[in-house]
């Protein structure tokens, strides 16, 4: 109820809203009280205009009857008879039609009566015996006849007075109701201009904080942007133009008028040799209807900056769509950090392995040691046998070394179908010398045809080798490590249990950051490089620890190009 009050107000406020209404009222009312009174007054007009019509035409027949009894009585010709019969003719359809006209009106009414009674006595008295018998009346007098028809013209003339009077009193109300309907619009127009007004200024204050909060809000994001170097733009779909923030601006380098919102201002900025990853990206959007992904960009001055871009499509009501929202971040410095973060990480790992795989080297190298002493003084034909030994020891020695070296190896950076079940088993022959020296048997279940994961395969060894040897350091008086591989839902799944001590939730929800160890010497930068490894490759760690019964550790990669959801891991 409050949010439609909310809505009322602020879609119409209450002033217009009352002035409306008024308007509504009073205009309808009017509008009716107006034509009622026009129809009203018409009759009565019209009823009156009947009256003088009638009254003209009594006086007129009765005039022309009058003057064909005085043309008969001197010349005594019989064809004026018919011309008094016809006009007494028309003064009798005369009288009926102005007491049709008069019934509702009793003033006129009697007037009307006393007229029509005039007129008809004199007919009687001085016309009906010519009329009927062709003879004057006996005492024939023109004075009387005169006189008697005076008389009938003074009434006729008292009809009229009052039916003029009736149509000025009926014109006179008219133009008062037309006044007062004039009087009550303009009362009604003031009020709702009134209205209009107060509502307008309404308007302007509430725009005005409005646009007062807009521009706080919009100083406010740019200034969030700038402090979190994440700049947003939109693509408008329809009219193919880019429009960008001023942080975004700042990242690729450019001022407000040297950007022309165009696609090519864009792809001219993009490092030549992600030309086409930025066009497989915005096809990503279109099928998708959102994307992200990084490329490098060649600012204006030269510089090099590499950028994180997120996108997605934005509908209309008909779910047609219209344009594209997004976000660019310069993550240039976090790649750098991350990048020195890995080669520290590869080299401590590296430095840590060194010692096991040193003391791994000391048995078969005391054993060539021993076989080379002892050729001297034995005979030759025994020389093979030592011999076949002593290159055994060193095809060890040889396996060794060559894993430790395909792990401190650079490599370029590009990604390429990784064979898991492979980079697992490198991982444990480069662990195998750590593991046998604390007496942790290694089991692994690979399960065969295992599709190839997109990604990097050196990064991937190196996770799995910081997750593996975090299980065999956590069984330092030795037990069993269990590595499965398989598929399942379009993933390829890696889980490693160990049988140590196992941690607390509490340990378990810290995983992953920075500078946590689990370890009493450890650096706390193994599984910040691990987790990092594993996102890069759209992948995701799951860990499950009890105390005193040991950790899993589940990882999952995604079998093919990466989709836009993210797998949640099964239980084991």
């Amino acid at each position: 109820m409050r949010l439609k009050r909310r809505l009322t107000n602020r879609i119409l406020p209450w002033p217009l809203v009352a002035a409306g209404v008024v308007f509504a009222i009073f205009t309808v009312s009017v509008t009716m009280t107006l034509a009622v009174s026009i129809q009203y007054n018409y009759q009565h007009i019209t009823r009156t205009l009947r009256v003088l019509s009638s009254i003209d035409q009594l006086q007129s027949s009765l005039g022309e009857e009058n003057s064909a009894l005085r043309v008969f009585a001197w010349n005594r010709d019989a064809a004026f008879l018919q011309d008094l019969r016809a006009a007494h003719q028309v003064f009798l359809d005369a009288a009926q039609a102005l007491m049709q006209a008069v019934h509702d009106d009793s003033p006129l009414s009697t007037a009307a009566q006393r007229a029509i009674a005039a007129g008809t006595g004199w007919h009687e008295q001085f016309a009906a015996e010519a009329a009927n018998n062709g003879t004057l009346p006996k005492g024939y007098n023109p004075l009387a006849i005169e006189e008697s028809f005076s008389q009938f013209r003074q009434l006729c003339q008292e009809v009229r007075t009052g039916a003029e009077a009736r149509v000025r009193e009926e014109e006179a109300v008219w133009w008062r109701r037309v006044w007062w309907t004039f009087a009550g619009f303009a009362t009604s127009i003031s009020l709702l201009g009134a209205g209009l007004a107060l509502s307008v200024a309404r308007e302007i204050r509430a725009r005005h904080r409005t646009e007062q909060v807009l521009r706080q809000t919009y100083r406010n994001l740019e200034h969030a942007q700038r402090v979190a170097g994440i700049g947003s733009w939109t693509w408008d779909i329809l009219s193919n133009r880019h429009t960008w923030s001023d942080e975004t601006l700042r990242i690729y380098g450019l001022s407000e008028k040297e950007f022309t919102g165009t696609d090519d201002a864009l792809f001219r900025l993009v490092h030549p040799d992600d030309q086409g990853h930025i066009r497989d990206l915005v096809r990503s959007l279109q099928q998708h209807g959102r994307g992200e992904g990084e490329f490098r960009i060649v600012r204006p001055d030269g510089a090099e900056r590499i950028l994180w871009w997120r996108a997605e499509v934005a509908s209309d009501s008909a779910g047609l769509p219209t344009c594209v929202v997004g976000t660019v971040q310069d993550i240039t410095d976090r790649k750098r950090t991350e990048d020195l973060l890995v080669k520290s990480e590869k080299l401590a790992t590296v430095g840590e392995l060194a010692v096991s795989i040193a003391h791994e080297i000391r048995n078969p190298l005391t054993t060539l040691k021993g076989f080379l002493q002892l050729l001297p003084n034995t005979p030759a034909e025994a020389h093979g046998q030592y011999v076949s030994i002593m290159l055994d020891e060193l095809s060890r020695i040889e396996v060794i070394l060559n894993e430790l070296l395909l792990l401190a190896r650079p490599q370029k950076a590009e990604y390429a179908p990784v064979d898991v079940a492979g980079v697992i088993r490198r991982a444990i022959a480069l662990l195998e010398p750590q593991a046998i020296h604390q007496g942790v048997r290694v089991m692994t279940h690979l399960t065969p045809a295992t599709p190839p994961v997109w990604g990097l395969a050196h990064r991937m060894e190196q996770a799995l080798v910081n997750v593996f040897k975090n299980g065999i350091e956590a069984m330092p008086d030795g037990g069993r490590l269990a590595i499965r591989l398989w598929t399942s839902g379009g993933h390829v799944w890696v889980s490693c249990t160990d049988e140590g001590v196992g941690m607390p939730k509490e340990r378990v929800s810290k995983l992953g950051e920075p500078v946590y160890s689990t370890k009493e010497k450890g650096t706390g930068l193994g599984l910040v490089v691990t987790y990092k490894i594993v996102e890069m490759h759209r992948g995701r760690i799951h860990v499950d620890s009890t105390p005193g019964h040991g950790t899993t550790v589940t990882i999952c990669f995604p079998a093919s190009p990466p989709p836009d959801g993210q797998p949640v891991p099964p239980s084991q």
